[in-house]
């Protein structure tokens, strides 16, 4: 396993305080969950869910890019 790289300042960087950065966290955190959820049923039984994955991947990147954005329509 890699060795987890340290930075101090990445809070800074992502102009985010500590709980506003917890909640962006904690949101993927749920919804990547969910998403290895549906995979597995998926896997299971190819006729669910067998058109959402990659829209919600591209979203979830889309999401990544505008922190802003996510913040505004998921976490006020």
């Amino acid at each position: 396993m890699k060795k987890p790289e340290l930075n101090f300042k990445h809070l800074k960087e992502a102009n985010e305080g500590y709980f506003e950065h917890l909640g962006v966290a904690m949101w993927y955190s749920i919804r990547l969950s969910c998403l290895a959820l549906r995979v597995a049923v998926h896997a299971l039984f190819p006729f669910i869910w067998y058109n959402e994955v990659d829209p919600t991947i591209r979203k979830l990147n889309q999401d990544r890019h505008d922190r802003a954005c996510l913040r505004s329509r998921y976490l006020n």
